[in-house]
């Protein structure tokens, strides 16, 4: 089973390497060790989505919802000020608290399980929705650890910070494959979701050629062909915490 653990870890190291190619090569890589459903999941919450596209339930829940949980698991709600001084970032401000619990759990939530947590959190509607949204939230927080608490954060907030665009994510789609870029950007074209792309692609041949009409006689794309170096913008961690629009599924709450 995909490890949520072996996610955050891959992130890390996404975060920590400047060369496309490296980039490429190390989701390629991850994502080729997982099952279709399971390299699905990575591949959204790679490029900071936690839901699949295309008329998804909305998980409105904010970056302040988010510091506030992790804060309270932590014991930091006091020290909220500091450990945004020292965080780079949104994330590595909740790895921060969450490592001031006296104790962590080991590793042992799962793509799938995370991935069915947001979902289940998302579907929460109607009345008494925004504390059973929250409820869910803080138990799916403490299981993880310190460095799966950031990466889910991340993810959640739709800014994951390491460099992986879409479009990057689209070559090392083509490299886990054996596919033409080419061939990949159109299939995406057609699909949509980045996540059902990458399932298809980890289908046996027979079934994933059937997805987009895409054809395998294109000249095979280069990973590492021209393209800017992928933006890492400045991170503003207090501007997330405050629950500033984020541009993917989580807002509001």
């Amino acid at each position: 089973m995909g490890s949520f653990f072996d996610f955050a870890v891959v992130c890390q190291s996404l975060s920590q390497t400047h060369s496309r190619l490296q980039i490429a090569a190390l989701a390629a890589d991850f994502l080729a060790r997982l099952s279709p459903a399971e390299a699905a999941i990575a591949t959204r919450f790679m490029v900071g989505r936690a839901l699949e596209q295309g008329g998804e339930p909305r998980l409105n829940v904010s970056g302040r919802a988010v510091w506030k949980i992790a804060a309270e698991l932590g014991g930091g709600e006091d020290q909220g000020e500091d450990i945004f001084t020292a965080a780079a970032d949104f994330g590595e401000a909740i790895e921060l608290v969450m490592r001031l619990r006296r104790g962590e759990p080991e590793p042992a939530l799962t793509l799938i399980e995370v991935s069915r947590a947001f979902e289940e959190i998302a579907a929460r509607e109607g009345r008494g929705a925004r504390r059973r949204k929250l409820e869910g939230l803080r138990e799916l927080f403490a299981r993880m650890t310190a460095l799966e608490a950031k990466y889910a954060a991340k993810v959640l907030i739709g800014e994951m910070r390491h460099g992986m665009s879409e479009g990057l994510m689209l070559e090392a789609l083509a490299r886990m494959a054996g596919r033409p870029v080419g061939e990949v950007r159109r299939m995406h074209m057609l699909e949509g979701d980045v996540g059902r792309l990458a399932q298809s692609l980890r289908q046996p041949p027979h079934v994933a050629a059937r997805v987009g009409g895409a054809s395998a006689s294109d000249a095979p794309g280069n990973i590492g062909g021209a393209g800017a170096e992928p933006a890492r913008p400045a991170d503003t961690a207090a501007g997330a915490a405050a629950g500033a629009e984020a541009p993917a599924a989580a807002q509001s709450i």
